[in-house]
């Protein structure tokens, strides 16, 4: 079944997020330490998601798509 492997899948992503967090905050990860930095922790968050496409490019797309 295509399920067994989902969840094999997820595992995975959140095990990948979960250690690129204890690297950026070099392995303090506590709770004081994750909201002073919520911000870094949202932007790997969002490369993760979207696959590295950062908000600038996006931004100078939507602008050229809307100008012409």
């Amino acid at each position: 079944m295509q399920c067994e492997g989902l969840g094999s899948f997820w595992t995975t992503v959140l095990q990948g997020f979960f250690d690129a967090v204890g690297l950026l905050l070099r392995n303090n990860v506590d709770k004081r330490t994750a909201l002073k930095n919520l911000d870094i922790i949202l932007l790997c968050l969002d490369e993760i998601v979207d696959g590295g496409d950062n908000f600038g490019n996006r931004r100078k797309c939507y602008c050229y798509k809307s100008c012409y």
